[in-house]
């Protein structure tokens, strides 16, 4: 299984922050062949990606598992509490990625079946359409 790790402490703040983040996450999909994105990083102000990068990797049909911090728990827990890490200790994180390369490797049309559901979720709720009709109703709601 080919993991793409992201963590804020290879991106110092004097690099670029977020948005070198952002950046670096959608050079390594564009890859491709990456079968699972790891995304690990503690609760950092300049790193709070409202979710964006989970949701990016997610449209790609790469799932996420992610550390229980910043918006990652709060993307990754309205599609499956299943992906987020118990802790963001080396141990945590370990155990959760063995199980899904366990059960990925046992069964592959489960990791196909997680694929699709990743695609479907971000599709669902957080495509172009759906955030342009969110954005519209809350600016008629105010008038």
């Amino acid at each position: 299984m080919k993991l793409l790790f992201l963590t804020d402490v290879l991106y110092p703040d004097s690099i670029g922050g977020a948005n070198k983040y952002i950046y670096y996450l959608a050079k390594g999909l564009a890859k491709r062949g990456h079968e699972v994105f790891v995304l690990v990083h503690k609760a950092r102000p300049e790193l709070s990606d409202s979710g964006l990068v989970t949701l990016e990797a997610m449209s790609c049909g790469t799932p996420v598992l992610g550390t229980p911090a910043g918006a990652t728990p709060e993307t990754l827990d309205r599609f499956s509490n299943e992906l987020v890490f118990e802790g963001t200790d080396s141990n945590a994180m370990s155990r959760l990625i063995l199980e899904k390369y366990d059960l990925f490797r046992k069964d592959p049309l489960e990791y196909e079946k997680l694929r699709e559901q990743c695609h479907s979720f971000s599709s669902k709720y957080y495509s172009w359409d759906r955030i342009v009709d969110r954005w519209e109703q809350e600016i008629l709601d105010e008038l």
